[in-house]
């Protein structure tokens, strides 16, 4: 009886850990975000549907947006500026696989690769919502 009452423990605690460790992904399907590394601002991405336009400046690429999971989704170029059209294709890059691993109440953390890419990196970043 003893050896039950505690698996029983173990499991549900086990569970609830597991559980509180998923991020809430969904309501970061939508919406504006803005991008800062050390406080210095980046750009911006705006996400709507299947499609994502991402403002650098005076640059800018829209991408395909195919969600895998709640978590994790993939960005084909479709569009843009000369400029990211040819770092795209100047890469070899097919497609980029992004999946969030942590969220806040107003933003979210992602890592992003390029499986297929002449140089394969992982980009770790921080989004928050933008105004």
């Amino acid at each position: 009886m003893k050896t039950t009452f505690t698996f029983v423990l173990m499991t549900l605690m086990l569970a609830a850990a597991v559980y509180a460790q998923q991020p809430d992904c969904q309501q970061f399907h939508n919406g504006k975000f803005k991008q800062e590394v050390d406080g210095v601002f980046i750009g911006t991405i705006t996400r709507k549907g299947n499609r994502q336009v991402e403002n650098y400046g005076t640059g800018k690429v829209i991408l395909d947006v195919k969600w895998i999971s709640d978590c994790e989704y993939q960005l084909k170029p479709i569009g843009g500026d000369k400029e990211f059209r040819k770092r795209f294709e100047g890469l070899k890059l097919e497609y980029v696989s992004v999946k969030i691993t942590r969220t806040e109440p107003n933003g979210y953390y992602l890592d992003a690769s390029s499986p297929g890419a002449k140089k394969h990196a992982l980009i770790d970043r921080h989004f928050v919502r933008a105004k």
